[in-house]
């Protein structure tokens, strides 16, 4: 059972919840942000100090391992490396698990949009563009997974 404790939309579209389960205590934070199209979602995950960044698509990626992802703040040059697919669901990509999240997600909120390109297995190039204005106030909510590197 879990009881929760703060649920806002904020500045961007980003939709906040923080969740604290009754058992344990322990805390459970997340975000999601819609893209243009409204078809892709974004989610920022934080629980026990592990933090995760998805994106889910609307075509099916794969079934597992590693895709090539290329992503694109604003302005500045791409950047390419590979995301790590689902096992149990072919439509959700996220940063491999020994990948820390934290830089990527201080240039995203650095940034006012992200244009981000995945190329599944047997399908041609999938790009989904998300407008990430106020995820520099929306980071410091994830206090246990300390996405702003500041020092504990």
């Amino acid at each position: 059972m879990f009881l929760t404790i703060i649920a806002v939309l904020l500045a961007g579209g980003w939709q906040f919840q923080e969740r604290t389960d009754e058992m344990t205590d322990a805390t459970y934070t997340t975000a999601v942000l819609y893209s243009d199209s409204g078809e892709e979602t974004m989610h920022l995950m934080c629980s026990d100090g592990l933090g995760v960044l998805v994106v889910r698509w609307d075509t099916v990626i794969g079934g597992g391992g590693d895709v090539d992802v290329t992503y694109r703040l604003d302005g500045a040059p791409a950047e390419e490396f590979p995301w790590r697919v689902s096992e149990s669901d072919p439509y959700t990509i996220a940063l491999p698990p020994n990948r820390d999240v934290g830089p990527v997600l201080r240039r995203m909120a650095a940034a006012d949009k992200m244009l981000i390109r995945v190329s599944p297995v047997r399908d041609t190039s999938s790009s989904a563009r998300f407008h990430t204005a106020g995820l520099a106030e929306l980071l410091p909510k994830f206090k246990s997974c300390n996405f702003n590197g500041e020092e504990k």
